[in-house]
């Protein structure tokens, strides 16, 4: 039998913000089964715990849809064991590549063949690991409902990412990267795009990036720390995006001097979180206002054709690599966990490669 309207366990969430656990009897498989509901308030999240509490009690199992049990899975059964950024970001995966496309399916109708479907769709339009994670994600929202009895298989058992893809890089080329430069060299707060070409840095890298990380000394900066958002509010997390991502990296002369120019503009006592690019108000720089500023500053440069911050990265990377740079030594430049990572991301770049070197050099 369910608990009572008035009872139940309270949480503070890292947000701010309450969340309201109450039970709900047990399922047919002798599961106990809770729910949770979410609010800035506690009056708030009472009401959305009672109206979910009203919804299940009346709730006819065998016709729930992917989105109500996605839902369900997300706030029951992850939200009380992951981290608040971990959890946006499942919530995040599952709404843009499960929910929205499938939520209308009962999860009972779903097949093997309609998901390996779907996947392929994923893994040609992302990233191997965004789609790794995805299929991921999905595998286990459903091993959940055959745990508890909503399914009796899984159909996400069986199907497969492809075993060889290529991501097609869209760097810059020399001549957007040489008007984008010559832009950004006339005003100081543009800087951060300068260092993130320089460094090959991920934008929550850059801008979690503080004074206690940097030794100008030896010319290094530690990857040790990242910028997040959650709901638009950002924060440092006090590790990277991965564990590869913890790294040294060594600064260029170009890096070390756009950091010693933030050395000398540096305020101190007004930048309490010893941030090295920092908001005019001395605060995190937010993604969506560096991405409205760099698209301002794309369109000032001249540039006709749409460039995204993450370009500034691909294009890092590029460029050592058309200048002959380690493969080995880039990959750990970037963070990633295998060469074969980046050689995988930049195949066209090392096709160009190829072809530079059969016409400069006589075999015979």
């Amino acid at each position: 039998m369910a608990r009572g309207y008035g009872e139940g366990t309270w949480r503070k969430l890292a947000s701010g913000n309450w969340q309201l656990t109450i039970s709900a009897g047990t399922n047919r498989e002798g599961e106990r089964v809770r729910i949770s509901g979410t609010g800035k308030t506690k009056k708030e999240a009472r009401e959305r715990a009672n109206q979910k509490l009203d919804q299940l009690q009346g709730f006819d199992e065998s016709e729930i849809t992917v989105a109500e049990w996605a839902e369900i899975w997300l706030e029951e059964y992850k939200r009380p064991n992951i981290n608040s950024t971990t959890y946006l970001t499942y919530e995040h995966q599952l709404r843009n590549h499960f929910i929205e496309p499938l939520g209308d399916y009962r999860v009972k109708d779903l097949t093997t063949i309609q998901l390996q479907t779907h996947i392929n769709t994923i893994d040609k339009n992302h990233s191997r690991a965004l789609a790794r994670a995805i299929k991921s994600r999905i595998t286990s929202c459903l091993k959940k409902a055959v745990d508890i009895g909503l399914i009796d298989k899984n159909p996400a058992i069986g199907t497969e990412l492809s075993k060889t893809r290529t991501i097609t890089v869209r760097a810059l080329t020399k001549e957007e990267q040489d008007k984008l430069v010559e832009r950004c060299r006339r005003e100081e707060y543009a800087n951060l795009i300068l260092f993130l070409l320089t460094t090959g840095l991920r934008i929550g890298e850059a801008t979690g990036l503080t004074w206690d990380n940097v030794d100008l000394k030896n010319r290094t900066l530690a990857v040790a720390q990242i910028m997040v958002e959650e709901h638009g509010n950002p924060r440092l997390q006090p590790y990277p995006k991965t564990d590869n991502s913890v790294r040294t990296v060594p600064l260029s002369d170009d890096a070390y001097a756009i950091l010693k120019e933030r050395e000398r503009n540096n305020d101190p006592e007004n930048n309490v979180l010893n941030l090295v690019f920092y908001s005019s108000t001395f605060n995190f720089r937010t993604l969506s206002n560096f991405r409205r500023y760099f698209d301002r500053l794309v369109e000032e440069a001249g540039i006709e054709r749409k460039l995204t911050p993450h370009m500034l990265r691909h294009t890092f990377a590029t460029r050592l690599i058309e200048q002959g740079a380690n493969i080995k030594a880039v990959s750990q430049l970037l963070g990633h966990a295998k060469v074969t990572t980046t050689l995988n991301i930049y195949t066209e770049v090392f096709d160009d490669e190829k072809i530079d070197v059969i016409d400069t050099y006589s075999i015979l």
